[in-house]
């Protein structure tokens, strides 16, 4: 579970919208807290990097998604990641 307070979760469009929502009735509601950027899987990094890029450059945020095809690239403290593993291969 997130530990860390958040100001607002987002999610990165379109699979993390619902989870952004979902995760929103936690935020701390605190502009002082860090923005929570959410997606439901993280393949390379490049979606969150580009949309953190484009909405907080230079800010503090916690990257938060549901399954990560292979370990991120990022400090364990940015990102929570639930599920981890390969995927099946589409049938």
């Amino acid at each position: 579970y997130q530990k860390r307070p958040f100001y607002k979760a987002e999610g990165i469009p379109r699979g993390g919208m619902a989870l952004g929502e979902a995760l929103n009735k936690y935020a701390s509601g605190d502009p002082t807290d860090p923005v929570l950027i959410a997606d439901d899987v993280y393949t390379t990094g490049t979606s969150f990097r580009e949309y953190c890029d484009e909405h907080y450059p230079n800010q503090d945020v916690i990257k938060w998604c549901v399954f990560a095809h292979r370990p991120t690239e990022l400090p364990k403290s940015w990102t929570v990641c639930y599920l981890h593993g390969p995927c099946a291969p589409l049938r």
